[in-house]
């Protein structure tokens, strides 16, 4: 067989099998390749969940009592999820605190949230992520897409 890409190719990945075509980038044992397989119905799952997730995050904004830029606080919310509920798994069980879960939710939500009230005046960094959520809800027509995009670059930066 002459060397080639797809030859060299596979002979460099381990458990990897050439085909007569291209090389295959999955492992031969079917148990990996099911393993990195995506799944269509959870991606779009997962996908409903983030626009959920944002959907109430932007209200919030909206509100102006978001201290951050809502991508940040839905990373944030995301973060906070997988790191609690391995840690309570791999508690015994007569060890858990599911007061875990509650403490958590309760300092994301102190950490990317303000406590003032919509009577009182707010700081300038929630004033931009608000602004900005309200010009992506309803974009004003006297701006072109290249002076929305500016501004909403402004308004992160002065949201940080």
């Amino acid at each position: 067989m002459p060397r080639t890409f797809t030859s060299d190719r596979a002979a460099y990945c381990s458990g990897v099998k050439a085909s007569a075509g291209p090389v295959s980038m999955w492992p031969a044992r079917p148990s990996l390749r099911t393993a990195r397989a995506p799944k269509p119905r959870k991606r779009e799952a997962r996908l409903t969940a983030d626009a959920m997730l944002r959907g109430i995050i932007s209200r919030v904004a909206a509100a102006g009592r978001l201290t951050v830029p809502v991508e940040q606080a839905a990373q944030f919310v995301h973060a906070a999820g997988p790191g609690v509920v391995p840690a309570l798994i791999a508690t015994p069980e007569e060890d858990r605190d599911l007061g875990l879960i509650g403490f958590t939710r309760e300092n994301v939500i102190r950490a990317i949230t303000s406590d003032a009230s919509p009577d009182e005046p707010k700081d300038i960094p929630s004033r931009a992520i608000a602004l900005r959520v309200a010009l992506e809800e309803d974009p004003p027509p006297v701006l072109s897409p290249a002076e929305r995009a500016l501004l909403a670059e402004w308004l992160d930066r002065v949201a940080r």
